[in-house]
């Protein structure tokens, strides 16, 4: 395990990632590439811990809403029905007027 790590601090002392962080963030995306079933999972988590919507979620999983809504329903995953306030329904209303 020694060898990553050398390695990686090699990466960054030649000056081809500004930090640790920065290479931590490259791997993690490249990792989220080469195994795409991760990003649904993360999608999952993420729902269901409410740090994002429905819509976020999918688009996270790289689905549609349908069929993340598939999904979470063969994994028994509860959907979430979140309560607006007056105020909410009346911007996003004033919102769909000014698109009309």
């Amino acid at each position: 395990m020694n060898s990553v790590v050398d390695d990686m601090r090699m990466l960054i002392d030649r000056k081809l990632f500004e930090d640790e962080a920065s290479l931590d963030l490259s791997a993690y995306r490249s990792l989220l590439v080469l195994h795409p079933e991760l990003r649904l999972e993360l999608a999952l988590h993420r729902y269901e811990r409410e740090m994002v919507s429905l819509g976020r979620a999918a688009e996270i999983a790289g689905l549609s809403v349908e069929q993340f809504k598939e999904v979470m329903s063969a994994r028994g995953v509860q959907r979430r029905i979140t309560e607006r306030t007056s105020d909410e329904i009346k911007k996003e209303s004033g919102l769909l007027v000014e698109m009309a």
